[in-house]
């Protein structure tokens, strides 16, 4: 993961960090708050999408992802997909997003589009939202 962001309460807190060893802290992180009962989602903004390959949510079988929220054509929920780790959702990733950034940048919304998706009526189920990303990320 490329930023570890949570929102608790809807506080943030995000710490950029290095790539491999990241996804391990993330995925700790993210199971350590599940195992103690938080409900725990991750969003992998990643478009390799090494986040949800890692939490065992195999390629064929993300229907819908992170692309589809940010573009507004899926909610949070729709998109999230259950883990093998209780209390721990993920909404995958696809290559769709590597597309992204040039499909809103005349978006004079842009700015706000993750924002918008993980507003709290879209993901009021959550305790925590980690953002897995790149470091050189629109995130």
């Amino acid at each position: 993961m490329g930023a570890a962001c949570s929102e608790k309460s809807h506080n943030h807190h995000c710490q950029p960090e290095g790539r491999r060893r990241q996804d391990d802290d993330g995925h700790q992180s993210a199971t350590a708050l599940a195992a103690i009962g938080e409900k725990v989602l991750i969003v992998d903004l990643d478009p390799q999408g090494n986040a949800s390959t890692g939490l065992g949510i195999d390629r064929k079988d993300r229907k819908l992802s992170s692309y589809d929220v940010l573009m507004g054509d899926a909610l949070v929920g729709d998109a999230a997909m259950e883990t093998a780790v209780p209390n721990l959702d993920i909404v995958p990733s696809t290559m769709d997003l590597l597309g992204f950034e040039m499909e809103i940048a005349q978006d004079p919304d842009r700015a706000f589009k993750l924002r918008r998706a993980l507003e709290p009526q879209n993901s009021a189920q959550y305790s925590y939202i980690l953002l897995d990303c790149r470091l050189r990320s629109i995130f």
